[in-house]
């Protein structure tokens, strides 16, 4: 007499198990569809989601150059270092050298040579979003002939290449925050950090198409006269 089988136990929730093996199960999961993006131009790319722990790497501070200080003299004799503020004036290389106090001269040049290491810390931390985006936030990458067309204006690392491609088909404001939102819903950053990312990404694209500058690179401080007479 063969051995009853013991009946199956009824689920809380008054709905019975499912019998299928988990090879099944999983067959007949259908995949979700995947996320997409098109450009104003027609192209469409499929997207990736970027890890937290990744995007949060991106916005790390470690690097950034430190504040040099202003000395200055007290009234009764003695002096105080007074740490100096990233909006203050840049004097061009003349103005310092013009400067008869030798302390204050010293002062200035630190301090034009920090707001110099400064901005070109920006300027790449700046890039490491922009790429962030495009190399990891986008599966594809540009046909063949847009490789091509690439090599032949200069480019030949490969990643250069997939950032040049996406950077140049954002070609207004509108298309940069829509390509950002896009993004970045299929991630988890903290609001702060995506409202810090936004404005970085947004500045790197608006630069323009281009790499990372390496590190001896110069480029001229906010608040100089060679910087605000390259404005407009």
């Amino acid at each position: 007499m063969p051995t009853p089988k013991a009946p199956k136990k009824k689920p809380a929730n008054g709905q019975m198990p499912d019998d299928r093996t988990l090879a099944e199960i999983v067959g007949d999961q259908k995949p979700a569809p995947e996320a997409t993006y098109t450009f104003s131009d027609g192209t469409t790319v499929r997207l990736n989601g970027i890890p937290p722990l990744m995007f949060i790497g991106a916005q790390s501070t470690v690097g950034r150059p430190e504040a040099p200080k202003r000395t200055v003299k007290m009234a009764g004799g003695g002096v105080q270092e007074v740490a100096r503020r990233d909006d203050e004036p840049v004097l061009e290389e003349d103005e310092i050298a013009r400067l008869k106090d030798e302390q204050q001269r010293a002062d200035e040049q630190a301090y034009r040579e920090y707001r110099i290491a400064l901005q070109q810390w920006e300027t790449n931390a700046e890039y490491r979003i922009a790429r962030l985006l495009f190399l990891v936030g986008v599966k594809d990458g540009p046909p063949a002939e847009e490789v091509a067309l690439m090599q032949a204006i200069g480019f030949t690392d490969a990643y250069d290449i997939k950032y040049n491609w996406l950077a140049s088909k954002l070609r207004t404001p509108g298309d940069v925050e829509r390509f950002y939102e896009d993004v970045l819903s299929l991630t988890m950053p903290t609001e702060a950090g995506q409202a810090e990312a936004r404005e970085m990404f947004q500045s790197a694209v608006a630069r323009g198409a281009g790499g990372v500058d390496g590190p001896g690179a110069v480029a001229e401080p906010a608040g100089s006269e060679a910087a605000e007479a390259g404005e407009g």
